[in-house]
């Protein structure tokens, strides 16, 4: 299984399922161990796929489009499960978004109609600390960025804030890109490798402003470091006074995956002009997101680049490891720094 965006009814029933992206609707069955959580990067979920038995089925979402079927707004690595498989039934979702991306592949012997699923809405009303976030970031960016960015209203409110023309080239296409568009601001055609959002966002689909792509083309690396002003814009769970990230856990529960960041980060950041940026809150409920050592390590500290909260910008390229846990200390939550500069746990 992949990323859900909300809890599903089903997922109750779950009983030695997989699932490659560990938070939202999959988080209690990992919890009680119902489904197992591997943390893979999306760019290697196909080859991670082909080390498994042949599957006799997959069952992939799509739309009917002439004599064949294309995918819809999800695509990311379902071309690679298809092509791996014997035969292929493709689902179609009644009140799935009508957007049309790439070829079905495969011997597709059956179609069915699968429940209607609502889109539900990503997008949050930031507050004045994600409006600080933003404001920092925007004094970073190159002057024609190409821009990746992650769900949730802190990341969006950043793209729909950027006061310049820009590209997207992202594993999820929300209505920040249809903003960009209707301002002008968007730069060329959107790709991305899932699409979340509201008849705005169709729209710029059926304009050609946007275009669904798998997984090894969004997530390929190599391509990635030779976009021009490639930005990877992502945020984090915890990062580390090294500048490591941990977008996967939180004590001992899975509540997120590594999905698409490392691979972002890593294509900025070998990007002659790109830039790695890791935004975030600098305390979640009192707890301090800055810390001496993350849980887990998602994103090596060398794939970040810039490390923002809504205390400033901890610009570590170049720096030592005791340069880098200073500067990170100094962006931390004012109540925990002096534990972190001592290098003491501010979380206790």
């Amino acid at each position: 299984m992949g990323w859900l965006p909300g809890d599903r009814p089903w997922v109750t029933a779950l009983d030695g399922a997989d699932a490659l992206m560990g938070g939202y609707g999959v988080r209690a069955a990992i919890r009680e161990g119902r489904a197992t959580y591997r943390p893979v990067r999306l760019s290697a979920v196909p080859r991670f796929l082909a080390s498994l038995p042949r599957p006799i089925v997959t069952v992939v979402r799509g739309r009917p489009d002439g004599d064949g079927f294309r995918f819809g707004g999800s695509v990311g690595w379902a071309p690679a499960a298809a092509r791996l498989a014997d035969a292929v039934v493709v689902e179609v979702d009644p009140a799935g978004p009508a957007i049309t991306g790439p070829p079905v592949p495969g011997d597709v012997v059956a179609v069915v109609e699968g429940t209607a699923t609502a889109v539900e809405p990503l997008r949050g009303e930031p507050d004045a600390v994600d409006r600080a976030i933003a404001a920092h970031v925007a004094t970073v960016l190159p002057p024609e960025p190409t821009i990746q960015y992650g769900p949730g209203a802190l990341l969006d409110a950043i793209v729909r804030g950027v006061d310049r023309p820009v590209g997207i080239l992202s594993g999820l296409a929300t209505d920040a890109v249809a903003d960009l568009a209707a301002t002008g601001r968007l730069r060329g055609t959107a790709v991305a490798g899932y699409c979340w959002g509201s008849d705005a966002l169709l729209t710029v689909e059926h304009d050609g402003r946007l275009r669904l792509a798998a997984s090894d083309e969004t997530h390929d690396v190599a391509r990635l470091a030779v976009v021009p002003g490639f930005v990877a814009l992502n945020t984090a769970l915890q990062v580390g006074l090294d500048g490591s990230v941990n977008v996967e856990r939180l004590g001992t529960d899975v509540v997120g995956g590594v999905g698409g960041h490392p691979d972002f980060a890593r294509g900025a950041s070998a990007n002659p002009d790109g830039l790695s940026i890791v935004c975030c809150r600098s305390a979640h409920r009192g707890r301090s997101t800055v810390v001496l050592r993350p849980l887990v390590v998602t994103t090596s500290r060398t794939d970040v680049d810039v490390v923002v909260t809504e205390h400033g910008v901890a610009d570590l390229r170049g720096h030592s490891d005791a340069e880098r846990a200073r500067l990170l200390a100094e962006i931390a939550h004012p109540d925990h720094r002096d534990a972190l500069l001592r290098g003491e746990d501010p979380n206790g």
